[in-house]
């Protein structure tokens, strides 16, 4: 007989508790929410034109996994787009849009909105081992390092390829939430590697990281000059770098 807890939709009785209830509502009052089972490990977030789909693991009921998505949302009703707002400066540029492969723009986005979702869960009383299913996984491995030293500057087909790893590795070191991984010999290697990307890159996530979600005004703060200044940075580094 099949389990009568994933009969049907996802229970939010069974996701949402006092830690959560106050941000749920504020989510609620702006997006329509829809609860879908579905088969993969992780939970997922969809979200377009104020409609909300949060996908739940059949059979995995999982109030931390849940509240990662719900913050997700909350950063949208903030106006917190910057994975999105990067994305279409991206693909209007044909150089970017030739290094940022789909996967890197969806990787990068999610790590902007995790180091600013990061506090805001940890605050609420979640499990910060439940913050991403590859918590204990490594985000760099000394394997990918020496793909990235050998055909970075290379006139190898894999050059563009080794950008791309580069800039996730990057942004996926600087997003892992697990501190007990020590990720100094990898972004000393990889300032070794190109330290003009590498600076180009930390000075944008410096900023990032002092930009504050509760003060975005359309006019007088925002996010924008910031992406705008990250792609006109990469395109000049781009341009002599990659052939």
């Amino acid at each position: 007989m099949d389990n009568p807890e994933n009969a049907g939709i996802p229970d939010v009785a069974l996701l949402v508790d006092d830690r959560l209830e106050k941000i749920w509502q504020i989510v609620n009052d702006q997006f329509t929410t829809l609860l879908i089972f579905h088969t993969e490990p992780n939970y997922r977030l969809y979200s377009k034109n104020k409609i909300a789909i949060i996908y739940v693991t059949d059979g995995k009921y999982s109030k931390d996994f849940f509240a990662h998505e719900v913050l997700h949302l909350y950063l949208e009703t903030k106006h917190i787009q910057i994975g999105s707002y990067l994305t279409l400066l991206i693909r209007d540029n044909p150089l970017l849009s030739d290094i940022f492969s789909p996967a890197l723009r969806e990787h990068i986005s999610n790590t902007l909105d995790h180091i600013k979702m990061w506090p805001l869960y940890l605050a609420l009383g979640f499990d910060r081992t439940q913050f991403l299913l590859d918590y204990d996984t490594p985000k760099c491995t000394v394997e990918e390092i020496s793909l990235i030293r050998i055909f970075l500057h290379s006139d190898s087909t894999l050059q563009k390829t080794a950008a791309d790893c580069f800039l996730g590795k990057f942004f996926g070191i600087k997003a892992c939430p697990n501190d007990k991984i020590n990720y100094g010999n990898f972004l000393d290697d990889l300032n070794a590697i190109d330290t003009h990307l590498f600076q180009i890159l930390d000075d944008f996530w410096e900023k990032w990281l002092a930009y504050d979600i509760n003060n975005y005004h359309i006019r007088n703060y925002n996010y924008w000059a910031l992406c705008d200044e990250l792609c006109c940075s990469l395109e000049e580094w781009a341009r002599k770098q990659i052939a």
